[in-house]
Formats: C-alpha cells, structure tokens, sequence
C-alpha cells in the first residue's frame, strides 16, 4: 500500500552554491516558503493524483467504466457546487458580482452541473 502511482523520493543538496538572483525569498526563508507551497498546492496535488487513479482504474476496460466515470463526475461537481455554494454564503454579496472571482468560478461549477 501506499502512494504508487507517484513517484516519491528524497532529494539532497550538498556543498551547492546558489546565486542571490536566484533565490525565491530572502535567506532563512526557505522552510517557511517551502509550508506556503504545500499548504496552497498539496490538496491540488492530492486531488489531481486521485482524479490520475482513478483514470487509471477505468483505463482497465473494466465493463462498468463508464458508469464509475459518471458517478465520479457526478460527485466531483457536488462537492464542488457545496464548496462554492457556503462560500458564497460567508462573502455574502461580495463575491455575488462579476468583478470577484468567486462569482466566475460558482458560475462554471453550476454549468457542470447542467453538462
């Protein structure tokens, strides 16, 4: 068990010089960007890699592929309409305009739904 359909691995850096201009933040600041980029990025990539396993499970020509396929959209859009929906409750009319972001992507996830 485990994370098999993605490579894992440990990376070390010994005795490497980086330039200044290189940097992506100012010295010592490493660790604290390196939580920033996990916390923004992990659940993507966790979701992504579960959307990739399951696109592998019905590559399988298993009979019923395309009705797990269904369902997985089906629940994706789901959660993704709850998710949209109660945020849109907390910014209240805010996010209700087109000028915010929030509006665009409720209106996308709704569409989805109908698709």
């Amino acid at each position: 068990m485990g994370w098999n359909s993605q490579p894992t691995c440990t990376i070390s850096f010994d005795n490497v010089r980086i330039p200044t201009y290189h940097l992506p933040g100012q010295e010592s600041e490493g660790f604290r960007l390196a939580m920033h980029g996990l916390d923004g990025g992990r659940r993507i990539n966790i979701a992504t890699c579960s959307a990739s396993t399951a696109q592998a499970a019905l590559d399988t020509k298993d009979p019923n592929a395309t009705t797990y396929s269904a369902m997985a959209k089906r629940l994706a859009i789901d959660i993704g309409f709850q998710i949209y929906n109660e945020a849109l409750q907390i910014h209240g009319g805010y996010d209700y305009i087109r000028e915010y972001p929030l509006e665009r992507h409720f209106r996308d996830v709704r569409v989805h739904q109908i698709l």
